[in-house]
């Protein structure tokens, strides 16, 4: 999978501790792109805070939306 700058992607982390599993995904944006691992920041935070993560545990998102068929009736 080839990421690029301001791609959104999901992030895969989990937690194993002896009494429970715990699977968190977190969306981010790409900053930058390096050979095994990305830069990100998460858009909804007032500091915007860069953290690197392993290209293998993301996924892109594709955001394509076509508005066309989500139009507004009048009434």
């Amino acid at each position: 999978m080839t990421f690029k700058k301001n791609d959104t992607v999901v992030i895969a982390s989990s937690t194993n501790l002896r009494s429970s599993n715990e699977c968190k995904y977190t969306i981010c944006r790409v900053i930058a792109v390096g050979e095994f691992d990305l830069i990100c920041e998460k858009p909804d935070t007032v500091y915007k805070r860069h953290f690197k993560i392993s290209k293998k545990r993301c996924r892109k998102i594709e955001l394509v939306c076509d508005y066309d068929q989500y139009k507004t009736v009048p009434p």
